[in-house]
């Protein structure tokens, strides 16, 4: 999920947005929930995968557009290492050094 170009895109978007600023509140007003997911998605490389899938599984729940990742998280706290518990920049780094 986390190397969808376009999760990866609308990710790294949120993370630059004034999320914290009463214009973008008041934007969201009638969306509450859509509000709290933005704010947390802003920070999402601090977050946990599992965290980070529930989070955009809420987003897309927010939206109207169907995120299939229940088994996705399952299948996070289910591997050896459970990686539901590991944040998104530790899992990065690892990757990157294991590719090497």
């Amino acid at each position: 999920m986390f190397d969808n170009e376009e999760v990866s895109s609308m990710l790294i978007h949120i993370s630059r947005l004034a999320v914290f600023n009463k214009e973008f509140a008041e934007a969201f007003k009638e969306n509450l929930d859509l509000l709290a997911t933005a704010k947390k998605l802003k920070y999402f490389t601090n977050l946990s995968l599992a965290h980070n899938a529930l989070l955009l599984r809420n987003l897309g729940d927010n939206l109207g557009v169907p995120c299939e990742t229940k088994e996705q998280v399952e299948k996070l706290f289910q591997t050896k290492a459970a990686l539901g518990d590991v944040r998104l920049k530790d899992y990065m780094a690892t990757s990157k050094i294991a590719k090497a």
